[in-house]
C-alpha cells in the first residue's frame, strides 16, 4: 500500500473533469531521472493502472503470463477474474506505453538471461537515478531516500508530477484505478458503466466509489471535453458530416473480439481516440428513465438509488445500425445492464405474442415464461418480432449447434 509523508493511507485525488492525461507521461517530467530504462517502466506501470485499473499489488504481481503483444494490440489479464471479461485490450498511446516496456523487457531477458516470471523488473541502479531531494526527503542517517523499488519510484514519480502541475492532494499509484473508473463515467456521461460493470464487478469497492464521485460531478452541471487525454473537443467533432448515424464514442469501446480469429474472446476494447458511433434521442431516453423510475422493466430493481438518484439503460428492441431499428419508444425498453447484455447478445427476448412475456433460450432458466414487472408504455409488435426471429433465435441456433457438438440433447 502506498502512504503519503506522513506514513498514512493517502486521501483519494479523484481529477477534475477534463484533466489532461497526456501530463502523466510528459517527457519533460521524466528527463531529471537521467535514466530511460526507469521512465519507460514507470510509463508502462502507469498506462497499466490506467488502462486496466491495476492496483500496485496487481502491477508488483504481473507476470509475463499477464500480457500477449501482437503488434499494437496489447492484451492484458482481466485481474478482476470475471468470466464474460477474461483480457482488457489496450491500444493507441497506453498501449505504446507498455509495448515500448514490453520490448525493453524481452531485449533484457534474452541479453541477459533473466528466468524471471514477472513482467516489471527493475533493470537500473536506483542510486544512479537524478532524484529530486525536496520530493524524495531525508533519511534519519541524512542520505536521500532514493526509491528502491518499482512502486516506490512509481510513487515518487506521480508525486513529483503532482508538485509541477499543483495537483493537491498529491496523485498517488492507488488513485489511478479509480480515476480510470471515474473519467470513463465522465467522458461517455455515464454510458460506459455496463462495460465497467462486465469487466470489473458491481461488487468492486473502487467501482462504486467511482459511480458515487461521478454522481456527484454531474450533478454539478458542468461540461467535459471527450478525449481524455485532451480537455479540449477536437474540431472533427463538430464537423461530422452524418448526423444522423454518428455521434462521439464511448471512452470504452466493447468488443467481442479484435479480428475475426479471435471470434470467442470475449473483451474490453480501450482506446484514447475519437471514435464515432449512433446518435440517439436522449429526450426520449430520459422521458423513458423518468417513466420508470430507473428500474428495469424485467427485473423491477434500479442498480443504485442513492438520495433518490437511479441508474438504468434504455435499449433498443431492434438494434439501430446494422439492424436499422427506429428510434422510438415502442422500440425503446428500460433495463438494468445486466438484463441490457442478455438482450443485446439474444439469450433472453420478449414473446411477440402478448409483448410482456420473458423467454430464455434456457428453458429451464427461472426467466423463461415470466412476465415484465413493469409495462407502462406500449412495446412496438414488429420490433419485439424482429428481435425474436432475428436476434434470439440467431442465439438459439448457436446454442444448439454448442450443444451438438458436445454431443448433449438441448
Amino acid at each position: 500500500m502506498s502512504l503519503d509523508v506522513n506514513g498514512k493511507k493517502p486521501k483519494v485525488n479523484y481529477l477534475k473533469k477534463g484533466f489532461d492525461f497526456y501530463q502523466l507521461f510528459d517527457d519533460d517530467f521524466y528527463d531529471h531521472l537521467h535514466n530511460k530504462t526507469a521512465r519507460q517502466t514507470i510509463k508502462a506501470c502507469i498506462a497499466i493502472g490506467l488502462g486496466a485499473a491495476y492496483n500496485t499489488g496487481d502491477i508488483r504481481d504481473m507476470t509475463l503470463g499477464d500480457i500477449q503483444v501482437d503488434g499494437n494490440i496489447i492484451r492484458v489479464k482481466n485481474v478482476y477474474e470475471t468470466e464474460r471479461i477474461p483480457w482488457i485490450v489496450l491500444t493507441g498511446d497506453l498501449g505504446k506505453f507498455i509495448k515500448e516496456y514490453y520490448e525493453l523487457r524481452v531485449e533484457r531477458t534474452t541479453s541477459l538471461g533473466d528466468t524471471s516470471p514477472r513482467f516489471f523488473e527493475k533493470f537500473w541502479d536506483g542510486g544512479e537515478l537524478e532524484i529530486d531531494v525536496d520530493i524524495a526527503g531525508i533519511k534519519s542517517n541524512g542520505t536521500v531516500d532514493k526509491p528502491s523499488n518499482i512502486i516506490s519510484l512509481m510513487t515518487y514519480m506521480l508525486r513529483y508530477i503532482s508538485f509541477k502541475m499543483d495537483i493537491d492532494p498529491h496523485l498517488y499509484p492507488t488513485h489511478l484505478y479509480v480515476n480510470s473508473i471515474l473519467h470513463q463515467l465522465l467522458q461517455t456521461e455515464g454510458k460506459a458503466l455496463e462495460s465497467i460493470i462486465r469487466t470489473y464487478g458491481w461488487e468492486r469497492a473502487f467501482v462504486r466509489e467511482s459511480f458515487y464521485q461521478y454522481i456527484q460531478y454531474r450533478d454539478q452541471n458542468e461540461s467535459i471535453g471527450f478525449n481524455p487525454f485532451d480537455s479540449s473537443v477536437p474540431k472533427e467533432l463538430n464537423t461530422i458530416p452524418d448526423t444522423k448515424s454518428e455521434e462521439p464514442s464511448d471512452f470504452f469501446l466493447k468488443s467481442s473480439s479484435v479480428n475475426d480469429s479471435d471470434a470467442d474472446e470475449d473483451i474490453l476494447l480501450i482506446e484514447f481516440l475519437n471514435l464515432t458511433r449512433r446518435r440517439r434521442d436522449t429526450k426520449r431516453v430520459r422521458a423513458l428513465k423518468i417513466l420508470y423510475k430507473n428500474c428495469c422493466q424485467i427485473c423491477g430493481e434500479a442498480l443504485v438509488d442513492i438520495n433518490g438518484i437511479g441508474y438504468s439503460e434504455v435499449n433498443h428492441i431492434q438494434p439501430m445500425a446494422e439492424h436499422k431499428g427506429v428510434d422510438r419508444e415502442e422500440n425503446m425498453i428500460v433495463h438494468c445492464p445486466n438484463h441490457h447484455t442478455l438482450m443485446d447478445m439474444g439469450i433472453i427476448t420478449i414473446d411477440p405474442g402478448d409483448r410482456e412475456t420473458i423467454l430464455h433460450v434456457d428453458k429451464s432458466n427461472p426467466l423463461h415464461k415470466s412476465k415484465l414487472l413493469l409495462t407502462n408504455h406500449l412495446l412496438g409488435e414488429k420490433y419485439v418480432q424482429y428481435h425474436h426471429d432475428v436476434i434470439f433465435y440467431s442465439m438459439k441456433e448457436q446454442v444448439a449447434r454448442n450443444l451438438k457438438e458436445l454431443s448433449i440433447e438441448l
